[in-house]
């Protein structure tokens, strides 16, 4: 989206959400009166868009799982040439094809667990077979009835002018480091820095710096995907990629973002009202209470003020500290405070080496948070003051920099990693404060289940193994003499019972999976009625 200033409209693209996006002014496309559209789009220009559902990059990477799962005759374990060699992800079936872009490629099973499979992709750094993976993810033979085509039948005008590429083709670039002097970056110099990642093993690219490592093991496919669909899908060469500009921000005061691209394909208008959000507050809120629940390790609630918390296991040393608490606009007295204060210096310092959220309402409209000082009168210094001074104490940062209810700032977010909080914002509440909504870079850790054996004791051929069974016990009390103990006459049973058993018995072994904690057989049963 441009924002109301006075730019000349250029070129566009975007990777997010489920579609890729191409937006043009070159002449091209379709011609549009822009006085329909939005009060700040003026005049009469030409306009193209193109949508590519199933092309953006969550969903490129969900249909690059499943060609890969595919082109492997769906084996559980799988080697993954755009990931990194030394390293392994683990994909279930629901995830890779319980999914409208992918649902096509799934197969159904006797096997009623089938849903519950697991696929380990083993990466192995192979720059060429994942070129010709990803190439495998367009059908650029496709005919469009023109000369010039793109891929899946698509039209594609020839490209020129400057074109800005946004979203994740500059984060891509970014981690490539190519993003300084864009249009100085040829095709060949970013085709040699996409091969020298996609030869190198984990062991290299786990310290090699991204915005977000939850990507690290993807930045080579997401590489490869941009590299195809630039030069073979939009047709540009050596020439005409130096005008492309990969961005993030026109200028100081403009960012470009492209949320809305299927919206606008099919209405051909961006919305000027605010879209309606899909799921309630209460059932959001809901959702989140349900996930705080499972993967709770240790719950604390004070007895004195309003006031909880708890700690969630995110890798085996680390874990989140979350406290929320509520202070409320009656109580003016410093007591109380100081008993919160309390109460937070002691989980701080049981729970020391532990990421460290602090939130909630704690009504303190006096205090001016960007320069930490006091600017108002409705409650007392000795109380303003008690707050800052046990955020400095603790080494904790309030992030919260925008009005939560009409012009104050009563609804607060505290850290001591605030290098970890991606966006910080606000939203309608359900009340009369603003929810604050953080996005934050961590990943609760979650229990794998052990692989174990299990005996099909329906399958048994019982008269064969009575038989053995009845050899077994014979022999063994021809065996028995007072020479031996009883721990050597129940070593020789367990021996030759568990020998019995393993010969006779049919068997699998389970599959080491994620497991639901909260999923009980009489849970599994219900699901499974019907009715």
């Amino acid at each position: 989206m441009v924002h109301p200033l006075k730019l000349k409209l250029e070129n566009k693209w975007n990777l997010e959400g489920p579609e890729d996006n191409s937006f043009r002014s070159n002449g091209y496309g379709r011609s549009l009166n822009t006085n329909d559209l939005l009060p700040w789009v003026k005049g009469h220009s030409s306009y193209g868009l193109q949508c590519y559902l199933c092309f953006g990059i969550n969903e490129i990477e969900r249909k690059y799982k499943a060609l890969l799962v595919k082109s492997n005759n769906y084996s559980s374990t799988i080697p993954d040439p755009c990931g990194p060699s030394g390293h392994t992800t683990i994909e279930t079936y629901t995830d890779v094809f319980e999914a409208p872009c992918t649902k096509a490629d799934k197969i159904f099973m006797a096997d009623d667990g089938e849903k519950n499979r697991t696929y380990e992709l083993i990466g192995s750094s192979n720059n060429t077979q994942c070129s010709a993976m990803v190439s495998g993810l367009f059908n650029f033979g496709a005919g469009c009835g023109f000369s010039e085509c793109s891929f899946n039948g698509s039209y594609q005008a020839p490209v020129h002018g400057e074109f800005y590429a946004f979203s994740n083709f500059f984060y891509e670039m970014d981690f490539l480091n190519l993003t300084k002097n864009s249009s100085e970056v040829s095709l060949s110099d970013y085709t040699s820095e996409l091969t020298s990642l996609c030869s190198s093993p984990w062991s290299k690219v786990k310290y090699m710096k991204a915005a977000n490592a939850e990507f690290l093991p993807w930045y080579c496919f997401r590489g490869h995907y941009i590299l195809s669909l630039l030069t073979s899908g939009y047709k540009f060469n050596d020439t005409t990629w130096r005008n492309i500009k990969f961005l993030n921000k026109v200028n100081k005061k403009t960012e470009i973002g492209w949320s809305l691209g299927f919206m606008i394909s099919s209405s051909t208008s961006i919305p000027a009202t605010i879209p309606e959000i899909m799921i309630s507050n209460l059932a959001f809120i809901m959702l989140c209470v349900l996930f705080i629940i499972f993967m709770i390790l240790e719950v604390y609630k004070s007895k004195n003020v309003e006031l909880i918390a708890a700690q969630i296991n995110i890798t085996d040393t680390k874990s989140l500290v979350i406290i929320s608490a509520y202070r409320p606009p009656n109580k003016n007295d410093i007591d109380y405070l100081k008993q919160m204060i309390i109460e937070i210096n002691e989980l701080k310092l049981k729970f020391k080496n532990s990421t460290f959220w602090l939130g909630g309402d704690f009504n303190l409209p006096d205090i001016k948070w960007s320069e930490q000082n006091i600017s108002g009168s409705m409650y007392s210094k000795e109380l303003n003051e008690a707050f800052i001074d046990m955020l400095n104490n603790l080494g904790i940062e309030q992030m919260v920099d925008f009005p939560t209810r009409k012009d104050n700032i009563l609804d607060l977010f505290c850290t001591n990693q605030p290098a970890l909080i991606t966006k910080i914002k606000s939203i309608p509440g359900i009340s009369d404060h603003d929810i604050v909504l953080v996005d934050a870079i961590c990943k609760p850790q979650r229990s794998k289940q052990s692989q174990h054996k299990i005996y099909l004791w329906k399958k048994v051929d019982i008269k064969k193994i009575k038989d053995v069974t009845s050899h077994f016990i014979s022999e063994l009390i021809s065996q028995t003499n007072e020479n031996l103990n009883i721990d050597q006459l129940w070593n020789k049973f367990k021996e030759g019972s568990n020998k019995i058993i393993d010969d006779n018995v049919p068997s699998k072994i389970t599959k080491s999976k994620y497991t639901n904690p909260w999923a009980n057989r009489d849970i599994d049963h219900l699901c499974k009625k019907t009715t």
